[in-house]
This record gives C-alpha cells, sequence and structure tokens, in this order.
C-alpha cells in the first residue's frame, strides 16, 4: 500500500507541473496587446532596389516599423508605391522626407524617414488617397551615382588641362628649375 501512494503523489505532482507550464506558456504567449500601425505611402521615382517587403523603416534613425508592400503604381508606371506600417505612437508630419539608404557594411536597405518638425501639421491623408503620402527624397549615395557621370566629366576635364600644362617644355623648364635648386642648395 505505502509503495502505492507514492506512485500517486509523483504522478499527481507530474500532472500539477504539466499543467502550470502549459498556462504559463499560454499566458506568456498572449502577453501585451498587438501593436497598433498607421499605414503611409511612399512614391519612388526611378531605379529603385534593394527594399522588399519586411524592410525596416527608421525615423531618425530609430526603427519604428516595416515595409508591408513594395508595388509598380496601377495609376502611374513609372512609380514604385511603397506602403509602410509605422507604429501609430510615432507623429509623421507634413515635411517628413523619406529615402532609401543603405548600411554600407551589411549591404541592407532600408526606408529612412526623416526631416520632420514640431511646427509642421500632422500628415493626413488628401481625398482620393488610400493612405497618407510621405514625400521622397534622393538618399545621398544616390546622389552621388546621379552626378556620377557629370563628375567623372570633370575630372577627365582637370586631367586634360594637367597633361596640357605637363607638356615637354613645361617639362624640361622644370627640370632645369629643380636642376637650379639643386646647385643652389650645394653652394649653400
Amino acid at each position: 500500500m505505502e509503495m502505492r501512494a507514492h506512485y500517486v503523489a509523483v504522478g499527481a505532482f507530474f500532472l500539477a507541473m504539466v499543467f502550470i507550464a502549459f498556462v504559463g506558456v499560454i499566458y506568456l504567449s498572449a502577453g501585451s496587446p498587438p501593436q497598433q500601425f498607421a499605414h503611409y505611402d511612399i512614391y519612388f521615382r526611378g531605379e529603385f532596389s534593394g527594399v522588399s517587403k519586411g524592410s525596416i523603416v527608421d525615423y531618425n534613425g530609430i526603427p519604428v516599423g516595416k515595409v508591408s508592400d513594395v508595388e509598380i503604381d496601377p495609376n502611374n508606371v513609372e512609380q514604385i508605391r511603397v506602403t509602410v506600417e509605422i507604429d501609430n505612437k510615432v507623429v509623421i508630419k507634413t515635411d517628413a522626407k523619406a529615402s532609401v539608404e543603405a548600411n554600407l557594411l551589411s549591404g541592407v536597405a532600408y526606408i529612412l524617414i526623416t526631416k520632420g518638425t514640431k511646427e509642421a501639421a500632422t500628415l493626413t491623408a488628401k481625398p482620393g488617397e488610400r493612405y497618407p503620402v510621405i514625400a521622397p527624397r534622393r538618399s545621398a549615395l544616390a546622389n552621388v551615382y546621379a552626378r556620377g557621370p557629370e563628375l567623372l566629366e570633370k575630372l577627365n576635364d582637370v586631367a586634360d588641362a594637367l597633361n596640357a600644362m605637363l607638356n615637354d617644355k613645361n617639362r624640361a623648364r622644370i627640370g632645369d628649375i629643380l636642376t637650379n635648386m639643386d646647385k643652389l642648395t650645394a653652394d649653400l
């Protein structure tokens, strides 16, 4: 009889622990209430790459949401419509701008929203828009990329000017100057 009582006690203890663990998992998984998001659209023109569904959205460098959709704008095939979900506690102002940035170390692209001031009004959807629209801007890297051909042309002009300045006649004169300086320093 004594042995049977121990088995019953151990079994009851085991079932109680399983029940407590099950209730704990359900309680912890319920956790906090689901986070509420506000949706915004951003329309980018030109080349667009690196950002996809699930990419991070930062506001002045702080993660505040994610990209929920990327598609060609059905009303204008020259634009890419990016829909973002941003924590509804974050207030987006009318003077805010969005750009596609890339982490130089990892190469991961993300949306960066900047330049919102407290004096500006809160961004709201205009009639005919499904969500409020954040104005796009080019990133610094995209500006350099866009101006690349112009910069290369200017660099080429500088190289041509240096070649013209260092013709055979001028190189001979520079050689004479160096020879004279060598004689002067030897005399001193």
